[in-house]
């Protein structure tokens, strides 16, 4: 009964396809099979060893399996072992022909598969590569571009530079040659106005009292002209600078309205200053250029106001000031308004044609006040009048003792010494001397002066900063520096023609 178990492994194994397990008992049975005189048990184990060599695929070993059952079949049915195998082998010939062709069909559709495939990636693998080559392209031409782009924008930028530092050099080269030239014109022109003073004082005939003063006002005029020009382009170079002085603000506005109303009176108009008992009146900051503000917006409303009033206003809280000044003068059309404020404009040509003046005016105190960080507000109704308005912010002032008259004890026939390298000043500050009384001598440079001090007993040196060979404060110094009491301690009063920083 063991072959039995045997063969029945042999099947079932065969069946679930463990071959390796089929195979031992195949082997096994086969053993025992062969040492008994029974056919059935051998027909048995040739056919379950067909079926697993054809499980197997091995089918040389099933043809020789089949042909072995067939013999020991046709042994027990009688049947003709060479009928049977040439059955088994037509039967096992077609089913290999149909397996063949299976495979064959298999292998062709594998290789059609294979081919399209190899197609499709051939496909992809070339747009990919055009697409990349297309990416690449236009990559490069991108960054041709962007290249040139960036040329250009440098060749620009290095353009604009260029003109930028020309533009800044050509306005400091015209600031530079309008101090100059302001300055060379100035000299003459306070020459002409104190002459002029002097020819006053000598009691003219009325014809030439009248042709001294219109020839006064016209220098005053074009002296006024050139400084707003020397302003405006100090201005534009960014070479001015504000100070930062002690002052008192009551007396600064004073000054400014005083100085208007002679020619207020003249012209029928009322002008006033308004300045609150309770407002601080000394404060910081740079007087001149405020001065030089309240100036100019109270002689446009005295020149363009014919009849009525010229008011200044001033208060504040803390450190914040307000002014305005308000006339009832011819006013300003809406439309003129928003360019008022700029360089050599005004609100018509009518109104230049009627009234004069260069244009400049407005457009420095809009200046002047954007560097002190604030700004000119204007409100103007046509043949009603115009208040222009401004707010600063100051801190508060230290009150200083100020002295207009400086006693020197000097005699009325003291000797001045007038250090001066221009003739016309020379000319005209002698004169002035001389008329109060005062004996004068000059000298051209510091060196003259300390050989003048040698031989005369100067009691007075009017000492000019700029002079050549030696200037003023080296002269200054030198005698100071003097082993002689009397000439070391001699006083000298310095003038000069700057009005800038280094000047003071």
């Amino acid at each position: 009964t063991l072959h039995l178990i045997y063969l029945n492994l042999l099947q079932n194994y065969t069946q679930m396809g463990q071959l390796a397990m089929a195979q031992i008992y195949a082997d096994s049975a086969s053993l025992l099979i062969d040492s008994l005189d029974g056919i059935q048990p051998k027909v048995s184990l040739h056919l379950f060893r067909y079926q697993l060599a054809l499980a197997k695929e091995d089918y040389q070993a099933a043809l020789a399996e089949y042909e072995a059952y067939h013999r020991w079949e046709d042994s027990l049915s009688g049947k003709s072992v060479r009928e049977q195998t040439e059955i088994m082998r037509q039967q096992f010939e077609l089913e290999r022909q149909a397996l063949s062709n299976t495979v064959l069909k298999q292998e062709k559709d594998q290789q059609a598969l294979q081919l399209q495939q190899q197609r499709f990636i051939s496909g992809i693998s070339l747009g990919g590569f055009m697409l990349a080559l297309g990416l690449l392209v236009y990559l490069y031409r991108m960054h041709q571009n962007r290249k040139k782009l960036v040329q250009a924008l440098e060749a620009q930028t290095t353009e604009l530079s260029e003109a930028k530092n020309k533009a800044e050099q050509a306005t400091r080269t015209k600031a530079d040659f309008l101090s100059v030239m302001s300055h060379e014109i100035r000299t003459p022109l306070n020459a002409v106005i104190a002459i002029g003073h002097l020819l006053l004082d000598e009691s003219p005939r009325p014809d030439q009292k009248e042709r001294l003063l219109t020839l006064r006002h016209s220098a005053r005029h074009l002296l006024t002209l050139i400084n707003d020009i020397l302003d405006f382009s100090k201005i534009e170079a960014g070479k001015l600078v504000l100070e930062q002085t002690h002052f008192n603000l009551y007396t600064l506005a004073s000054q400014s309205i005083e100085s208007f109303r002679p020619l207020a009176q003249r012209k029928g108009l009322t002008i006033g200053l308004q300045y609150p008992s309770e407002l601080r009146q000394w404060w910081q900051g740079d007087p001149i250029r405020i001065g030089q503000i309240l100036s100019n917006l109270i002689s446009n409303a005295v020149k363009f106001t014919e009849k009525g009033f010229v008011h200044l206003q001033i208060s504040g809280e803390g450190e914040s000031l307000h002014v305005a000044v308000t006339d009832t003068g011819v006013g300003i059309e809406p439309e003129a308004q928003s360019k008022i404020f700029e360089a050599f404009s005004q609100s018509g040509a009518d109104t230049a044609r009627r009234f004069g003046g260069s244009g400049l005016g407005l457009s420095i105190c809009r200046q002047l006040l954007n560097l002190m960080g604030s700004q000119i507000q204007l409100q103007s109704t046509p043949g009603q009048g115009s208040t222009f308005s401004f707010s600063i912010t100051l801190p508060p002032g230290i009150p200083q003792q100020v002295q207009d008259d400086i006693p020197v004890g000097l005699p009325n026939d003291a000797l001045i010494l007038v250090a001066e390298d221009n003739e016309i000043n020379q000319m005209v500050v002698s004169e002035f001397l001389v008329k109060w009384h005062f004996r004068v001598c000059t000298a051209d440079n510091g060196e003259e002066v300390l050989a003048c001090l040698e031989k005369k007993a100067v009691d007075l040196i009017l000492m000019d900063v700029h002079m050549p060979v030696m200037d003023g404060l080296e002269a200054t110094r030198r005698i100071r520096a003097l082993p002689d009491p009397r000439l070391a301690q001699i006083p000298i009063i310095a003038f000069t023609a700057s009005a800038g920083a280094e000047g003071q």
